[in-house]
């Protein structure tokens, strides 16, 4: 208190303790700070796998529901899926029609391209994940032995620590041919 009533200002002591007491005020901070921005950055990259997975699950859980196999028979685990659906033009008695298909398919070097695609019949396969933000590690489609549901089974790993990953697992049903869920 001495330097409130005096005009002298701080003796070199007072201005070392000072800076002491500043430095270890700021040891104690900055790794709390360091601490806490890895802990939203990693947060953030977890929401962005998330986003993809559901919003890529979602879209191919819509497609499939309003659809039916092409080829039913056994169950069966597979890392693509085919199938047909009515507003492709898909007849049912010679079942024939256009085809779409889900995976993860490999470029003109036959390396993964790391990107789920959808592909209508022989078209352009047309990617719903973003390589930049998800790679799509694993896709699987299990179907059951009636070919009544399958369960999707949706991979995602971050592309700059490709050991954060997050699988997500969905079980959907197709419409019977009569246009209806449930049995036939």
């Amino acid at each position: 208190m001495r330097f409130l009533k005096s005009k002298e200002g701080l003796s070199l002591i007072e201005l070392l303790v000072g800076m002491a007491l500043m430095g270890l005020l700021l040891a104690a901070v900055v790794p709390l700070l360091s601490t806490m921005v890895t802990i939203t950055t990693k947060g953030m990259s977890n929401n962005d796998l998330m986003e993809e997975a559901r919003w890529t699950m979602t879209v191919i859980a819509q497609d499939l529901s309003g659809g039916t196999l092409p080829n039913p028979g056994q169950a069966q685990i597979t890392n693509s899926l085919i199938f047909q659906r009515w507003d492709t033009g898909w007849n049912i008695a010679t079942n024939a029609g256009t085809p779409i298909s889900y995976s993860i398919p490999l470029d003109a070097n036959k390396v993964t391209t790391n990107q789920v695609c959808r592909q209508v019949g022989s078209g352009t396969p047309y990617p719903l994940t973003d390589s930049n933000r998800v790679l799509a590690t694993g896709l699987s489609f299990t179907t059951s032995a009636n070919a009544e549901n399958v369960t999707i089974t949706l991979t995602l790993a971050n592309p700059n620590n490709p050991a954060q990953s997050e699988t997500v697992s969905s079980t959907v049903f197709f419409l019977n041919n009569q246009g209806k869920y449930g049995e036939q």
